[in-house]
């Protein structure tokens, strides 16, 4: 028997579109003048620096940097910890944007439809017209406990596609190990109209993603032990399939993520209990991936548990950590390039340090407190 202890959308991209007065999306779409001269000179200034640049754009309560450099088709890149948004002023496809949600900000947020009427407000003020906002991507999850996976694992899953749209079977499954134990199964892969993983959430967390373990919070109070393992299972849709579900702005994705679930879960993958008959198609599904089936059935338009402390906190710790654990390397650091003794105890060498940085903040520009105030602005951190 398995318990669901979360339940929600990880990922949202959405490409940004003007609408002309029928409220369709318009055709030779441009950016205004004056927005296009103050990105490139954004560009160009953080291009000079060789870093990223702090824009006069804000949002959710944080600067947002310009990237020197544009990606393949999207010339410009600015980003904060909510979002990412890559644009272009002119170009054959009509979009002027693509916005990625990060997976903080989404779940920081009582329902993802809160996350994204405050982007979409955000881009209407940035592009001075009337946009909609295409669903381009959008990942669903269930975070199980108790789902056994077996060691051959591409016996037990079957998928199939959808007879009329040509959407395919699953290509390039593959798993990942640490060690002897399996922590991740992919089926097909990014890009594709449809793909799926599912993945020790727990070690994922450990290893790479420390600024999630709000997630932990959540899950015990949905029963989870600490202890035991939790995957993740978790689908993704990408704009053709979205497409072919007649699913075009995110608001109608938003409305339709039970019908969307119901498809990954039901028709493109399931999990079966093997049988005599040699037709794995007719295998009856297991009684675990039923219950994954169901686990959007009673997800609704509120989450009365929304995470927005717990990640901001989360966050908040993370950061620190990383802060401390900096400054305590290149204190060292720093006493290695002054040879001081090999023997010096942790005070004398603080007071080293502190030292030398108060000599080099008596010769800025701005005031101590003035430089702090922007860090908080800039990171997010008023309070």
């Amino acid at each position: 028997m398995l318990q669901t202890v979360n339940v929600g959308i990880d990922t949202i991209i959405v490409n940004v579109k003007y609408l002309d007065e029928q409220g369709k999306p318009a055709k030779g779409q441009a950016f205004p003048g004056w927005l296009e001269e103050l990105l490139q000179r954004w560009q160009e200034t953080a291009r000079e620096e060789g870093k990223p640049l702090k824009t006069s754009m804000t949002f959710n309560d944080a600067r947002l940097l310009m990237l020197p450099n544009g990606a393949s088709v999207w010339k410009y890149i600015v980003k904060n910890d909510s979002v990412q948004m890559q644009m272009v002023p002119r170009l054959n496809i009509p979009a002027l944007a693509r916005v990625t949600f990060s997976s903080p900000y989404l779940w920081s947020h009582a329902t993802p439809q809160d996350a994204v009427d405050a982007v979409h407000a955000f881009c209407i003020d940035i592009f001075g017209g009337d946009v909609m906002l295409q669903a381009a991507q959008v990942d669903m999850c269930v975070d199980v406990v108790g789902l056994s996976i077996p060691t051959d694992w591409r016996r037990v899953f079957v998928s199939r596609a959808r007879s009329k749209n040509g959407i395919g079977p699953t290509q390039k499954d593959k798993e990942h190990y640490r060690g002897s134990t399996l922590e991740t199964i992919t089926f097909s892969g990014h890009g594709q109209p449809v793909s799926c993983k599912i993945y020790d959430k727990v070690a994922e967390i450990n290893q790479h993603s420390p600024d999630k373990k709000f997630f932990f919070p959540r899950w015990k109070k949905a029963g989870w032990d600490g202890k035991a393992q939790i995957w993740r299972v978790e689908f993704s849709e990408e704009r053709e399939c979205l497409h072919e579900q007649d699913l075009e702005d995110i608001y109608g994705a938003l409305r339709n993520i039970k019908r969307m679930w119901a498809y990954c879960s039901q028709e493109w993958l399931r999990m079966v209990t093997p049988a005599r008959t040699p037709n794995r198609a007719r295998w009856s599904t297991s009684p675990a991936w039923k219950q994954i089936q169901q686990a959007f059935d009673s997800y609704g338009d509120k989450m009365v548990d929304a995470l927005g402390p717990l990640v901001r906190e989360a966050k908040r710790e993370v950061n620190i950590e990383r802060g401390v654990a900096a400054m305590a390397g290149y204190a060292t650091t720093l006493a290695a390039w002054l040879k001081v003794d090999d023997e010096i105890d942790p005070q004398t060498l603080l007071a080293l340090v502190a030292d030398r940085v108060q000599e080099r903040w008596s010769k800025q520009e701005d005031s101590l407190p003035d430089v702090i105030r922007e860090k908080k602005f800039l990171y997010s951190q008023k309070g």
